[in-house]
């Protein structure tokens, strides 16, 4: 007994898409997590901003998003097949 030919493959994931989408979660993660801290974990007095504390994080974040974006222009073209 043979393989079977008609067995359903799965769709091999390119390394661009993948990196790209491992960027956008770090940074959608990062950006979260900088959020809430700044904003429910951080005291500050009245009329001081909560993000000049956590300002390399939220580069961090927003350069990882960048990223992610000029990744998903690099991005093959997937084949969409018209079922008639």
């Amino acid at each position: 007994m043979g393989t079977p030919e008609n067995k359903p493959t799965k769709p091999k994931i390119h390394p661009i898409s993948l990196a790209g989408n491992i960027t956008l979660i770090a940074g959608a993660a990062l950006g979260l997590f900088v959020m809430a801290k700044a904003y429910l974990f951080t005291e500050v007095p009245e009329g001081t901003c909560p993000l000049t504390l956590n300002r390399p994080l939220l580069y961090t974040s927003l350069a990882l998003l960048v990223v992610s974006l000029i990744l998903s222009f690099l991005e093959p073209k997937k084949n969409k097949q018209v079922e008639k």
